[in-house]
């Protein structure tokens, strides 16, 4: 049998309720596959974006705990380091500055002093040595008339077998500093 050409569109009968819900069910079927698909793919990527940067982390980390724990004893001696130097610093600040006093006395010790020997207790200035008569009495006028001395005291005068006045005696002063400054430890950031 020979078949012709049928140009007509075969006719379709009305759809049916069952047949449109088939239709739109099927439809969104496919929509809501798709949507599903491609969330699964996307978190699949997440994850896997997620545990190569886990691991780098993981690397890193260990390779961080394993540089602390070479550099330990050196933070060690450098946190020792901070402390000791914050007492120092507080050491040092609440101390007196005995520099001026002493250079004052310097000054105004005679030439003709020998075999000196300068302590200082606290406030208390003790001073032996030897020395003519006149170079003590002038050291014991310039002690008692001193703004920075008070209290002075000739306490030792021992003269030798030769009684001359250029023959040196051993002697002894006993003083105090009237004022104590405290140094200050001059930084940057004060």
């Amino acid at each position: 049998m020979k078949q012709g050409f049928n140009l007509l569109k075969p006719q379709q009968e009305a759809p049916s309720v069952w047949t449109t819900i088939y239709t739109w069910i099927v439809g969104t079927a496919r929509v809501v596959l798709i949507i599903t698909e491609t969330a699964v793919i996307a978190a699949l990527v997440l994850r896997i974006v997620i545990d190569v940067n886990g691991k780098n982390l993981d690397e890193k980390v260990t390779s961080y705990e394993a540089i602390i724990n070479i550099r330990e004893n050196e933070e060690n001696k450098y946190v020792e380091i901070q402390s000791k130097t914050k007492e120092y610093q507080t050491v040092y600040d609440k101390n007196v500055s005995y520099t001026s006093i002493l250079n004052t006395l310097n000054k105004n010790i005679p030439t003709n002093f020998s075999n000196i020997t300068i302590s200082i207790s606290g406030n208390k200035i003790i001073m032996t040595g030897e020395a003519p008569n006149e170079a003590i009495q002038r050291m014991e006028k310039y002690l008692k008339n001193s703004t920075d001395f008070s209290g002075t005291k000739l306490t030792t005068l021992g003269i030798g077998e030769d009684k001359s006045p250029d023959k040196p005696a051993k002697f002894t002063f006993e003083t105090q500093i009237k004022e104590l400054p405290f140094r200050q430890l001059i930084t940057d950031n004060q």
